[in-house]
């Protein structure tokens, strides 16, 4: 059996399609994603509190653009109400809850983030039905980043602390019981974006912990009248930028721990966590540090999968992922994985949002980076829904290499769990073993002098073992792996594949049992080729001969689109908005190319029976536009014109698969912007079976996806969907909501 991991897909026993995407027809049913709830107005902080009384868990968010609060009301099942919206302020930055004038309603603080300027802290007291009165306004000191609440006097009324990043100080707001305060009093710190309160030296008075931008932590121990000793300070790491810290007792000690979410220094340089074991005496253990995604911007701390030991979710901005650490209970954590959210992660709470009694996260997306395509993303919040065991039903996330733009699938180590491979332009090779839960483990990389651009996984020598063939993009050339069946490969054999090879296609062209290679040559200002390469019974391939297409070919797709059962090519020319058919001679040899519109930018094409009249279609992710453009085949290799399907900005690769197994051939895109997902998502169209398709469901994943590849990657016996995403550097796994059972 062929396989590109197998760059092949059937659509019927009687149609085998070989492409230059990663797409296998099995791909079925419905993917799991964190669904998005839309507050629209970039939320910096979440939290959560029952403010309409009715035992429902509810969130609230921090919106800086525009300004305001933004309450969503839970419905008890995991989904919620339109906000409410609140103005507050000039910049609302950061909110946290508590009962400030003791009625037993949840009320608000929330800090104005106000640019190196005196700033205030609004307090917003609720009225139990989802309501709040009018903002009052409290001074504190200059641009108030985060807030923690405690009882700082023992007076049994929630107090105030403010960490003011442009003053360097923390403000100190005592509460009166009414919802009003007194204060601020200031205590100057080293540096101020994060805080927390706890009683780090047992003397029963509530102590304040903060940290900031120079790598150390301020600990402000309570004298228990509302005041504070001198800061003492703490060494985390040299370069660390935090920006948000938590405490608890990690190692059932009875002593308050730390925990600091680092957006970059330290060992890790690009995002970390550092743990700090508290001795009970308000000093710390040295601080244990574990490697987080770039912008690691919040930490919560929950016993996420039902052991009875904190674990720790974190905010990762970049990746667009919260990244989850279970706890071992002695203070030290294990990477558990990361769960996608959405664009810009900020902060995140726990809480159980759906009754089932288990944890879920609510995640604050702030949406305000400008992606590489131009668009600024919608603010929402992301719903992941908890398993009870530390896994959340969400896509999951691994790190894969540096500007990555191709992907393969297939079993590279032999241990029946299927594997991807990922090609950058890094000029990285990287080879990533299925864990079989849908996350992967790093196995082989190999660096190139020059980019990749795409990949194929196939048994080229007959060994029974996979071997990849990976195109250099900026290159003109074509490296090919020898598999040795344990993950890793041989040094590759480097053939000529024409200049600036951009995709692979593999099939057996000329019908002698030898796997060949098609590329595309997406010659810049020059004429457009298509390079073929026959294969050899040994792996290696002979001297390629170049086709003329058009302009800039960026992909290809085998198929018999004639019926005379030999393969032909459709070639997707960016450049010329047009599709390149050539007739094969059934040798390895081609006819000259006729051309067919299909959109402005053409990107990636796929073939299929889109309306079951028994002749292939072919499907064109149009870049320029926001659609899928769907040629129907005449069944003697001629198509008609082109019919636009929408799927969102920046479409830049199809597949058609049958995903809900309804014997109907579906779209699945990966589109750079969409305003459910922002700039990460996977759009599928179900069919209808006549050419036609039912409006785009999405699906969240990394940032700007490329490349799709298929697989059953939890080993549940339905195949779920991988896409590699070129800006956040990782892949994506979204896993199928369809059971085996079901799907027979």
């Amino acid at each position: 059996m062929l396989r590109r991991g197998l760059r092949l897909f059937f659509l019927s026993c009687a149609l085998l399609i070989f492409t230059s995407s990663a797409a296998e027809s099995f791909a079925q049913g419905c993917f799991i994603s964190a669904p998005s709830v839309f507050d629209t107005l970039h939320p910096m902080s979440v939290a959560i509190a029952d403010f309409n009384l009715d035992g429902k868990p509810d969130a609230i968010t921090a919106n800086p653009y525009p300004k305001g609060i933004s309450l969503l009301l839970g419905n008890g099942d995991g989904t919620f109400q339109a906000p409410l919206v609140t103005p507050v302020g000039f910049q609302p930055y950061f909110v946290a809850v508590g009962d400030f004038n003791r009625d037993g309603k949840p009320d608000v603080a929330v800090a104005d983030y106000i640019y190196c300027a005196p700033s205030v802290v609004y307090i917003l007291l609720g009225n139990g039905d989802g309501t709040f009165q009018p903002p009052m306004s409290f001074p504190v000191d200059k641009t108030p980043h985060t807030l923690t609440i405690a009882d700082f006097n023992g007076d049994g009324i929630p107090d105030i602390a403010a960490a003011n990043w442009c003053s360097n100080n923390v403000s100190v707001l005592l509460g009166k019981g009414d919802g009003t305060f007194s204060g601020p009093t200031n205590y100057p710190v080293s540096s101020a974006l994060a805080i927390t309160s706890a009683d780090f030296n047992g003397d029963g008075n509530i102590d304040l912990a903060e940290s900031g931008g120079d790598g150390l932590v301020n600990i402000l121990l309570g004298n228990g009248d509302g005041t504070f000793q001198p800061a003492q300070t703490f060494l985390v790491g040299v370069g660390i930028l935090t920006n948000g810290i938590a405490a608890a007792d990690l190692n059932h000690d009875g002593k308050p721990d730390l925990v600091l979410a680092n957006i970059y220094g330290g060992a890790f340089n690009l995002g970390s966590i550092d743990v700090l074991l508290g001795n009970g005496d308000g000093t710390f253990q040295t601080a244990v540090s574990y490697g987080s995604s770039q912008n690691s911007e919040w930490v919560t701390i929950a016993d996420l999968n039902g052991d009875g030991i904190p674990d720790l979710a974190v905010a990762a901005y970049n990746t667009d992922g919260a990244n989850i650490f279970l706890g071992n209970g002695d203070g030290t954590f294990r990477f558990a994985g990361q769960f996608v959210t959405g664009d810009g992660s900020t902060s995140l709470a726990a809480a159980d949002v759906d009754g089932d009694s288990k944890p879920d996260l609510i995640v604050a997306n702030n949406g305000l980076g400008v992606s590489a395509n131009g668009n600024l993303s919608p603010g929402n919040l992301s719903v992941l829904i908890g398993n009870g065991d530390g896994t959340f039903q969400s896509g999951r996330n691994t790190l894969a290499a540096r500007f990555p733009e191709g992907i393969a699938s297939g079993d590279f180590n032999g241990d029946g769990k299927p594997d991807v491979v990922v090609v950058a332009v890094s000029g990285e090779v990287t080879t990533l073993l299925g864990s079989g839960d849908g996350f992967f483990t790093p196995s082989y990389d190999f660096f190139g002098k020059v980019s990749f651009s795409d990949v194929a996984a196939a048994d080229f020598n007959h060994d029974g073992r996979l071997d990849l063939a990976v195109a250099s993009g900026d290159g003109s050339s074509i490296l090919v792996f020898k598999g040795n069946g344990d993950g890793t490969f041989q040094t590759p054999n480097e053939y000529f594949g024409g200049s600036t090879p951009r995709a692979i296609g593999v099939a057996d062209l000329n019908q002698d049992g030898n796997l060949d290679l098609v590329l595309t040559n997406d010659i810049k200002g020059g004429q457009g080729t298509v390079s073929v390469l026959l294969g050899n019974p040994d792996g290696t391939f002979q001297p390629a001969v170049p086709y003329n297409v058009d302009g800039r070919p960026k992909s290809v797709v085998i198929a018999d689109f004639n019926h005379d059962g030999k393969l032909d090519l459709a070639v997707a020319n960016f450049v010329s908005g047009n599709v390149s058919v050539l007739l094969g001679n059934g040798d390895g040899t081609f006819g000259t190319a006729a051309n067919y519109v299909a959109g402005t930018s053409p990107r990636w094409i796929a073939a299929g029976d889109v309306n079951n009249d028994g002749n292939l279609d072919l499907a064109v992710a149009d870049f320029g536009t926001m659609n899928i453009a769907v040629l129907l085949g005449n069944g003697d290799g001629t198509f008609q014109p082109p019919i636009g399907h929408y799927v969102g900005h920046f479409p830049g690769y199809v597949a058609i698969t049958d995903v809900n197994r309804d014997g109907k051939a579906d779209l699945v895109a990966a589109v750079s912007f969409t305003a459910v997902h922002g700039n990460g998502t996977l759009a599928v169209a179900l069919g209808n079976g006549d050419s036609t398709f039912q409006p785009p469901t999405y699906y969240g994943t990394g940032v700007l996806p490329r490349a799709v590849a298929f697989a059953d990657f939890n080993l549940d016996g339905v195949p779920d969907v991988a896409t590699v995403n070129f800006g956040s550097n990782n892949v994506t796994v979204l896993l199928n909501s369809l059971t085996a059972a079901y799907s027979k």
